[in-house]
């Protein structure tokens, strides 16, 4: 029974749980079940059909969404571990107690706990519980947690159509930079999420004489695979057309099946697999470092000599730098393309439409930054 205020913890013994998981329980039901007439199969096939609905039920969830989830769980077990309180079921005071401590003590923010709350109610379904999240204790010290430890989100800088342009010019001619300026002007003008860039096949782009169009198989707003086309045309620019470069890849790259973006070994060797959506924030945020070098440069030179006096050039410069390659991430492609869509004129649902955003507030974030500071309404207001 959930504790009230005044009562303190009355923590269950520190033994992990011990329920079936979904699948062993099912799978006995199927086999207890059945007989001769009415099952007419063996256990070893039951479990290959229990499999078969594991991985369906698997599929539910993003894999990344999952590995998180699990991440989560761990961290809460560990937590009831040390207090001997019983994690599964766990009682709403001691969820509670746990999101206030990460808050507090481990600083956590808002969205990670947000994130682990639901990896708690998850993985409850999954052994057949219920967390009581409609506790009213739970509910309060959760609102009371958002309230004091809400900010804005950080959000990453974006890699704006002159930024682009300007990291792929600085990419190496080997294969590798081949690759990156590929998946570089590709997740730019086509405004793909990382997970989709990475998830591209060869069966997913149609060649036409004025451009290629691709098929995006399912996406974060797709989650039931239902896909959509983006459509990318050749550029005015060869060299920082996003058409050609993919095509000068998969050649050089002698890929004509499977994922388009793949590793390369360290002699240069294209690799089977797939990258992995972690590696295209890695590749954004060492494509940006020579942009940053010269803008760094620059900013030194437009200081006062009373700032250039109190610092050594060599240490602001490389100051300024990580800064900049921190403000960059695999977000800044597809928030790039979107403000410098806006800035060049292009309208709300021409945007949506190839950036795929389900709410117009979100887009217009970006649509906003787009705008000059003359244009604010601010600047019309005669003082």
């Amino acid at each position: 029974m959930p504790l009230d205020d005044s009562e303190s913890p009355t923590y269950a013994p520190t033994h992990a749980p011990t329920e079936p998981s979904p699948a062993t329980a099912g799978r006995s039901a199927l086999v207890a079940s059945g007989t001769g007439d009415h099952l007419p199969v063996g256990p070893e096939a039951v479990a290959a059909e229990v499999g078969t609905a594991e991985t369906y039920r698997e599929r539910a969830y993003a894999a990344a969404t999952l590995r998180a989830y699990r991440a989560d769980w761990r961290h809460f077990v560990a937590y009831c571990a040390v207090r001997g309180a019983s994690p599964l079921p766990a009682d709403p005071l001691v969820v509670r107690t746990y999101l206030a401590v990460s808050a507090d003590r481990e600083g956590r923010k808002v969205a990670t706990l947000q994130r682990r709350l639901a990896a708690i109610a998850y993985h409850h379904r999954e052994a057949g519980h219920v967390l009581a999240q409609d506790d009213a204790a739970l509910k309060a010290t959760w609102r009371g947690i958002r309230r004091t430890h809400s900010v804005a989100p950080v959000e990453k800088a974006a890699a704006v159509t002159e930024t682009v342009c300007a990291m792929v010019d600085a990419l190496p001619p080997t294969l590798a930079g081949v690759r990156n300026r590929a998946l570089i002007l590709i997740g730019f003008a086509g405004a793909f999420r990382r997970a989709e860039l990475v998830a591209l096949d060869v069966a997913d782009l149609y060649w036409q004489t004025d451009g290629v169009r691709i098929t995006v198989r399912s996406s974060k707003t797709d989650q039931e695979g239902a896909g959509r086309l983006k459509d990318l045309p050749f550029a005015r620019h060869p060299e920082h057309c996003p058409v050609r470069a993919l095509q000068e890849w998969l050649e050089r790259a002698a890929i004509d099946a499977g994922p388009v973006f793949r590793p390369l070994s360290k002699a240069e060797r294209v690799l089977p697999r797939r990258l992995t959506d972690q590696w295209v924030a890695l590749a954004i945020k060492r494509a940006v470092v020579p942009v940053a070098e010269r803008q760094a440069a620059r900013a030194w030179h437009r200081l006062s000599h009373a700032a250039r006096a109190r610092h050594d050039q060599a240490v602001w410069e490389a100051a300024f730098v990580a800064k900049v390659v921190r403000q960059h991430a695999g977000h800044s492609l597809r928030a790039g393309f979107v403000t410098s869509a806006a800035a060049a004129g292009a309208r709300l649902d021409e945007i949506m439409d190839q950036t795929g955003h389900a709410r117009v507030d979100t887009v217009m974030r970006y649509v906003r930054n787009a705008r000059s500071l003359r244009a604010s309404a601010a600047a019309k207001l005669g003082l």
